[in-house]
């Protein structure tokens, strides 16, 4: 189920891959590297963007899912560490 939390950090996910791949469509099942492109580079911006706008820490050892990480699992990720201090509220 999709919690208004969720939709907030998928659409501003949406948003920010969208100026990164060209405004291609993005869906949740998009692998972030294998379907939308981003390298390595690109994917360290992307967690450092996430921590940035939802005032978040993700560790390194937790970013490192390589090619198998999908738009939905960045945003499953989001919401978990947003509800693990206890926020879980978003205001993007």
């Amino acid at each position: 189920m999709q919690t208004p939390d969720k939709v907030a950090i998928g659409l501003w996910l949406a948003s920010y891959l969208g100026d990164k791949v060209g405004n291609r469509p993005v869906s949740p099942s998009h692998l972030i590297q294998a379907d939308l492109g981003l390298d390595s580079l690109d994917s360290v911006e992307l967690a450092m963007a996430l921590e940035e706008e939802f005032r978040i820490d993700i560790p390194d050892d937790e970013w490192e899912d390589g090619p198998d990480r999908t738009v939905d699992d960045v945003v499953e990720l989001v919401a978990a560490k947003l509800a693990a201090k206890g926020g879980g509220h978003v205001t993007a």
